[in-house]
C-alpha cells in the first residue's frame, strides 16, 4: 500500500511539474504576468504540490511552496490592476508610473474584460482563494510543531497569530467553512500549548454549530465536523463527577455515533464516485 501510494503521489508530482514548466516558458519565467484562468491554474498547481508534499511529510517544503503562491497572489499584475481602478486620488508617481505602463494596462484589461473565462477566473481571485493558500501553509506549520507548553517559543506564536487572523477574515468575510479550518488547526495548536481544557473544548463547540447551522456543507467540512465531535468527546472523558457517569457515557456514545455517521456517508460517496468513474472508463 505505501508503495501504491508513492506511485500515485508522484505521478501527479510529474503532471504538475509539467504544467509549470509549459506556464514559465510561455510567460518567460515571469509569473506575476499571468492571465486571470492561468494564474488560478498555476495558485491551484501549487496548493496541490503543497498536498503532496505535506502526504509525504515534506512538512517544511509544503509551507515553503504554499507561501511562494502566497507571494505569486501578492506579485500578480492582474490583482495589481484590480487595486489601481479603485484607488480614487493617485499620486504624481503613481500617475507617472500609470503612463508610462499604459500598454501593458491596457493589454491587461483586453484580457480581463474581453475574454469570458478570464473574467470568470478573476471573480474566482478573491479572499478565498488567499485564505485557503494561508491554510494550506499554516496545516503544513503546525504538523511540524512538537513540544507541549512551549508558549514562549517564536514558531508557537507566530503560528498562533496565524490561526488567529484566518479565523478572524474568514469569519468577517462568511466563509465559514474556511473558518472552522482554522479553527480546527487552532485546537490542534492550542493543544500543543497545554491550553486549558476549557478553552479548547469552546472551539471545538463552535466548531460544531457553525457547521451543524449549515443547510449544506462540503465533504472536507462535514470531516472537520466529524473530527470536532470526537475531539469533544475526548475532552469529556474527564469531566466532572457533578454529572452522572451513565449521562455522560449516554452523550460520549452519541457524539462517536454522529462522528461514525459522517464518515461512512464519505465512505459511501467516494465509492459511488469511484463506480461512476469505472463505468465511464468502460
Amino acid at each position: 500500500m505505501p508503495q501504491l501510494k508513492e506511485f500515485m503521489l508522484s505521478e501527479a508530482q510529474n503532471k504538475l511539474n509539467i504544467f509549470m514548466d509549459t506556464i514559465k516558458r510561455e510567460y518567460n519565467g515571469i509569473l506575476a504576468n499571468l492571465a486571470p484562468a492561468e494564474l488560478e491554474m498555476t495558485i491551484d498547481a501549487k496548493c496541490q504540490a503543497a498536498a503532496i508534499a505535506f502526504q509525504r511529510l515534506q512538512l517544511a517544503f509544503s509551507a515553503a511552496i504554499a507561501l511562494s503562491a502566497i507571494q505569486l497572489l501578492k506579485r500578480s499584475k492582474i490583482l495589481m490592476t484590480q487595486k489601481q481602478h479603485i484607488t480614487r486620488n493617485p499620486s504624481t508617481a503613481f500617475k507617472n508610473r500609470l503612463r508610462t505602463n499604459t500598454s501593458s494596462e491596457d493589454q491587461v484589461t483586453k484580457i480581463l474584460y474581453q475574454e469570458p473565462h478570464n473574467v470568470e477566473a478573476c471573480a474566482r481571485l478573491h479572499l478565498g482563494l488567499w485564505l485557503k493558500c494561508r491554510l494550506i501553509m499554516l496545516t503544513a506549520l503546525t504538523a511540524q510543531l512538537y513540544g507541549i507548553g512551549q508558549k514562549k517559543d517564536e514558531g508557537f506564536l507566530e503560528t498562533a497569530r496565524l490561526c488567529e487572523e484566518g479565523i478572524e477574515e474568514a469569519k468577517a468575510n462568511g466563509l465559514v467553512e474556511l473558518q472552522t479550518e482554522f479553527m480546527l488547526q487552532a485546537v490542534l495548536l492550542d493543544f500543543r500549548l497545554g491550553r486549558v481544557k476549557d478553552y479548547i473544548k469552546t472551539l471545538l463547540q463552535d466548531m460544531k454549530e457553525l457547521l451543524n447551522t449549515r443547510q449544506f456543507i462540503s465533504p472536507s467540512a462535514q470531516m472537520i465536523l466529524a473530527q470536532a465531535i470526537l475531539q469533544l468527546t475526548d475532552l469529556r472523558k474527564t469531566e466532572t463527577l457533578c454529572i452522572s457517569k451513565d449521562a455522560v457515557m449516554q452523550e460520549k456514545i452519541s457524539l462517536c455515533l454522529s462522528a461514525q455517521k459522517l464518515i461512512l456517508d464519505q465512505v459511501l460517496t467516494f465509492e459511488c464516485f469511484l463506480s461512476m468513474s469505472l463505468l465511464k472508463q468502460k
